[in-house]
């Protein structure tokens, strides 16, 4: 089988040399006013610029800056070049370099969080005086304190600023205190002194976006056509590093008996492992969720989505659960797939760092991004990247390492490339090389759509309900601990298991399944079509979520239960639906979270792939292999992660299937190569190849 003429001509010629719109855009900070850089850009064959006026003093406020970037965006779009426009004074966004909350100076913009402070004695007074942790222009409110003595537990009345009582034997005094979220002198002349924004405020959002978006469209006039999109960086709601911490909002309290009718018990939000703390703790993280993606991550993407651009950027922390909850409240995959074109930050590209169970840059936060963009049915998912990121690549040969970067995450999802790099650590001949490997990547993968069988479910609200803010912070590295802990590595271990037995999985949340239509035994949600749902952890699931898998299961859909199985609704009051749920799923597969022989083994037998692979040089873990899929075409995308040259063996799944195409985006050589009844691929080092078969 093979593609009509003029489409296989238009794309072994575009493969061949790749458009600048599939190629890397260059992230760069403002512009003097010369054109020069735009054409040293295009001669490293960068295909587009991601840029905003020059960081100063006078940040969105001189008409002078943004004509200044106005001449140079003019200038690089007639030279057909991508261009979008990154929206704060360095990062995090969403504070404007200060403009915000300049414009509200009552401080009602201003973040807020509970901090819990402990007192202990021995008899006498125990006592909290608003102001003697952090001080008075810090603390602002003592929400609640407990005090707990030889009496017992119990709420003390709190005063008009301090809070006081009498002890007896040994006491603790458990104060909860609203503060503001920044504690230390602000400094304009550095964007690291800035006080925080409530991100949770739709009117501090609001105010954001008038004071960047609306200024960029007012003063590019008819040139913000050629903006193809808006960059937002590391918006976050404050409380990074900050242990014994939560975040809070005006009204926080009020609207959380509004979602879920009852008071807020603020004493389970920091400890307590009893049902209902786990409970408060659960409906506490997922307000705060739908309040960031609300008030944020909806109201940028309606307001670019209204003036023909795109919201796109990233978040913090994609990698670990542990890290969306306390980051933004957790369901990251919620608050990620609302942008029109979804982002993740990882940096550090090297092979062996992103296929590695760290902290911060691996798989994981590839496939959350690009699974929720697949399910919220955008096509486009972007990465920014730094190869010379924590001074890795000194150890590797940098050049080898950024292709095996960009195959990688190229695989898992990423079909839109944004640089950082003043290191400059390629020379003029590798910066073109690797835009073009770029490119070509994305020439032979544009319009085609994954189409593993395989998904996992994003247990999030688990993660919300084991995640307390007395814990030290996830981002103090090497300080988290509790079960999550154990948790969030488990499933990392599950899903890079996956990828290294050759299945690639996707990702998928609750709203996604409750979304989702059952068809002959698949489970179909935006791009994604799957047969088999691996479900780790979830100890908590809506009851929507429940029901719809037990249809699936139903409909002949296949669920692997790992680790542990539902208990839990999103309320104490559905339990009980839990339990009847789970009933219908009895024949369904458990395995035991350590028993990974047998997960895979039910895996093989459960989920079908394009081609059978057999590694007859190299490691066998080292090789990822992804299928994907449109009206014309199928691609087989192989790619060698190891610093050596693999050879791989394939067999077609279909027997009938004769003649296809092998791409080699390196070398941009293209064979005709017969399948049957196998064919040999020898894959360099780092780099992908791609088979590809014409659909009659």
């Amino acid at each position: 089988m093979t593609f009509m003429a003029d489409k296989r001509f238009w794309l072994e010629e575009n493969f061949k040399k790749p458009t600048l719109d599939k190629r890397i855009l260059w992230v760069s900070y403002g512009f003097n006013g010369n054109t020069a850089p735009v054409d040293w850009f295009l001669s490293e064959g960068y295909g587009g610029i991601v840029s905003n006026v020059n960081f100063n003093q006078n940040y969105l406020k001189d008409p002078h800056e943004f004509e200044i970037l106005k001449k140079i965006y003019d200038y690089a779009a007639d030279k057909g070049m991508v261009l979008w426009i990154y929206d704060e004074y360095q990062w995090p966004s969403g504070r404007a370099f200060g403009l915000v909350l300049d414009e509200q100076p009552a401080r009602d913009w201003e973040g807020t969080g509970i901090k819990h402070i402990t007192k202990t004695g021995n008899g006498g007074v125990a006592s909290y005086t608003l102001g003697d942790e952090d001080g008075v222009d810090i603390e602002i409110d003592i929400k609640l304190a407990v005090l707990h003595d030889e009496n017992g537990e119990r709420r003390l009345e709190v005063g008009e600023n301090f809070v006081s009582a009498e002890a007896m034997g040994d006491w603790t005094l458990d104060i909860y205190v609203l503060r503001y979220t920044f504690d230390k002198v602000e400094d304009r002349t550095n964007f690291d002194l800035l006080r925080t924004v409530d991100l949770l405020n739709p009117d501090a959002v609001k105010k954001f976006i008038e004071v960047t978006h609306e200024r960029y469209k007012h003063y590019l006039g008819d040139s913000f056509k050629n903006i193809k999109a808006f960059f937002t960086d590391e918006p976050n709601l404050g409380n990074r590093e900050k242990a014994r911490y939560a975040v809070w909002s005006k009204d926080f309290d009020k609207k959380f008996y509004e979602e879920y009718g009852y008071e807020i018990n603020i004493p389970s939000i920091f400890s307590g492992e009893s049902d209902l703390d786990r409970a408060v703790r659960l409906n506490y993280y997922q307000l705060v969720a739908k309040l960031f993606k609300e008030s944020y991550i909806d109201q940028i993407s309606e307001w670019c989505e209204a003036n023909g651009v795109a919201s796109s950027g990233h978040l913090l922390f994609e990698e670990n659960m542990n890290y969306h909850v306390e980051t933004y409240g957790g369901n990251f995959m919620q608050a990620i797939g609302g942008m029109t074109i979804p982002g993740v930050d990882i940096l550090w590209i090297d092979p062996d760092h992103l296929l590695s169970q760290c902290d911060i840059g691996n798989y994981m936060g590839l496939r959350y991004v690009s699974s929720a963009a697949k399910h919220a049915c955008k096509s486009e998912v972007m990465i920014e990247l730094n190869p010379d990121a924590v001074n890795i690549l000194s150890q590797y040969d940098g050049f080898a390492v950024s292709i095996g970067g960009l195959s990688i995450t190229r695989l898992l999802g990423i079909n839109n490339f944004t640089i950082i790099n003043p290191q400059r650590s390629y020379t003029l001949e590798e910066i073109n090389k690797l835009n073009e490997y770029a490119g070509r990547l994305n020439t032979v993968l544009d319009e085609v759509t994954e189409c593993g069988e395989l998904a996992v479910f994003y247990p999030a609200a688990t993660a919300q309900a084991l995640h307390y803010a007395d814990v030290l912070h996830a981002q103090i590295w090497g300080q988290c601990e509790g079960e999550l802990v154990d948790i969030n590595s488990d499933c990392e271990r599950i899903c890079l298991d996956m990828l290294q037995r050759q299945y690639m999985y996707s990702s998928i949340d609750e709203e996604s399944i409750c979304a989702s239509e059952i068809e002959g035994g698949r489970m179909k949600v935006g791009f994604g079509s799957y047969s088999t749902v691996v479900v780790p952890y979830a100890e908590y699931i809506s009851v929507g979520a429940l029901e719809k898998l037990v249809d699936f299961a139903k409909a002949g859909g296949h669920i692997i239960f790992v680790g542990k199985t539902p208990k839990h609704a999103h309320s104490i009051k559905d339990d009980k639906r839990i339990a009847e749920l789970m009933g219908e799923l009895v024949g369904q597969d458990y395995v035991d979270a350590s028993d990974s022989e047998r997960l895979m083994e039910l895996i093989g037998a459960y989920v079908s792939v394009e081609f059978k692979t057999e590694v007859t040089s190299g490691e066998t873990k080292r090789l990822l292999v992804g299928d994907f899929k449109s009206d014309e075409r199928k691609v087989s995308f192989f790619v060698n992660t190891s610093d050596k040259a693999m050879s791989v063996k394939i067999t077609p799944d279909d027997a009938s299937v004769g003649c296809a195409s092998v791409y080699y985006p390196a070398s941009a050589e293209i064979k005709t190569a017969l399948l049957a009844p196998d064919l040999e691929l020898n894959i360099p080092a780092y780099e992908g190849v791609m088979v590809v078969r014409g659909i009659e």
